[in-house]
């Protein structure tokens, strides 16, 4: 189930917002901003992951939100010496 996602004019530009995390991303235009978004997630899914035995209760749920509604995926390697 995708997250919502409020686009909200910021001075120079865009945020994305997600309001029940918290989080947003910045950018020009709106493409742009939800690019932001994305990594901002990625990152925040990624460290919440490596860390899920020592996070406060506060991250813990969030944490716990974030795994019911992310589905990661891991792409197959590619072999960059084949010709």
């Amino acid at each position: 189930m995708p997250f919502e996602v409020v686009f909200q004019a910021s001075g120079s530009g865009v945020s994305a917002v997600v309001p029940e995390l918290n989080e947003y991303g910045f950018g020009v235009d709106r493409p742009e901003a939800l690019e932001d978004l994305r990594k901002t997630l990625a990152e925040l899914y990624f460290c919440l992951e490596s860390q899920a035995e020592r996070l406060s209760s506060d991250l813990a749920n969030i944490w716990d939100h974030m795994k019911r509604r992310v589905v990661r995926i891991t792409l197959p390697q590619m072999d960059l010496e084949q010709e």
